[in-house]
Order: C-alpha cells, then sequence, then structure tokens
C-alpha cells in the first residue's frame, strides 16, 4: 500500500509539470544555506547545512517556474539524553521535491511565491524510522536577480514534515531553509 500511495504522489507532481517541455528553457541550479529547525525538531537541535541541485523548467524572464530538486539537510542534537533518543539526536533529511514559484520577472532584482512537495527520508542518529519515506510540504518567498552574468536567487521556506519522526509523539516537525543559489 506504501508504493501506491508514493507512485500516487509522484504521478501528482509530474502531472503539474508543463506539457510541452520542447519550448521550456531547461536550466541547472545550486544553492546551500542553513536549515534552522523548529517545533518539536528545534527543542533539541541546532541550525545545520542544508544543500540542493536541481533543475529549472522556463525561461528565468517568466512568471512562473518549476523546479525539481534534491535536497539535503542536517540538523545537530543539543543534547544526547537516552530518555528522548529521537526528539534530541541528529537528524538529517534527504528529499526531492517538486515546486513551482511565481513572481514578476524583470532584468533586475525581483520577489517570487514559492510552494512545493515531494518525499523525503528522515534519519535520526540511533533511532530507527518506522515510516520510512514520507511526504514533506513547502511554501515560502524568495528574491532572483542577476548577478554580472548568472542568475542567483535568496529564498526562506518554512518545510512541514508530515510525519512525527525527530519531532515527538503526534508532533510535525518542520524547519527553515534559507538558501543562497545561483542559476546556470
Amino acid at each position: 500500500m506504501r508504493h501506491h500511495v508514493r507512485l500516487g504522489i509522484l504521478i501528482a507532481l509530474l502531472a503539474f509539470l508543463p506539457a510541452h517541455l520542447k519550448a521550456q528553457a531547461v536550466s541547472s541550479i545550486v544553492s546551500f544555506g542553513l536549515a534552522n529547525p523548529s517545533g518539536g525538531l528545534g527543542e533539541f537541535r541546532n541550525t545545520g547545512p542544508v544543500a540542493r541541485a536541481g533543475v529549472v523548467l522556463g525561461h528565468p524572464r517568466r512568471v512562473s517556474q518549476w523546479r525539481v530538486e534534491m535536497e539535503y539537510a542536517r540538523m545537530t542534537g543539543r543534547e544526547q539524553s537516552p530518555s528522548l533518543a529521537s526528539r534530541d539526536a541528529d537528524i538529517t533529511s534527504l528529499g526531492l521535491f517538486g515546486t513551482i514559484t511565481i513572481g514578476p520577472r524583470t532584468p533586475h532584482w525581483a520577489p517570487y511565491f514559492a510552494l512545493g512537495a515531494g518525499l523525503q527520508r528522515l534519519n535520526t542518529v540511533g533511532v530507527r524510522n518506522p515510516y520510512g519515506t514520507t511526504p514533506g510540504v513547502r511554501t515560502g518567498f524568495g528574491l532572483t536577480g542577476r548577478h554580472h552574468t548568472r542568475h542567483v536567487f535568496l529564498e526562506v521556506l518554512v518545510h512541514a514534515n508530515l510525519t512525527d519522526h525527530g519531532a515527538g509523539d503526534y508532533a510535525i516537525g518542520y524547519f527553515f531553509p534559507v538558501v543562497a543559489g545561483v542559476r546556470f
């Protein structure tokens, strides 16, 4: 049953992609920054690194663009108490996300809105994740423009892990990825 749910989510993500990719500009992107845990994740964890790599579908001057990205985030535990091992141990998130960005496109700097979803694998040091791969959703804002000859962006998202793994019983863990990136 889990495989059917995963397949359904993947098909739903792909259904939103433009039907005629040959008319789209396709560019690669990379970004780096910080993952700031909050809620159940943030109570016992510190800020850690986040890195993304992916592709963008759509010309830089289009109002809407699609991104497909792999993301790695690591948040270190503050204390290592055995009684709350899953809540205060180091946690990593490895995921594949689809995101749409919408905003005015100009030759100068412009803000944009981002909305995305995907699948992720959360791993907590020393604790088995009973849920396996789980969905995650995100939304936020960014700023994009040109720096010399490259398109660059700054972005702040709120990312919700739709599982309580690493956050505590019945709590949804979330973190704020803050990144700077470049489009090639």
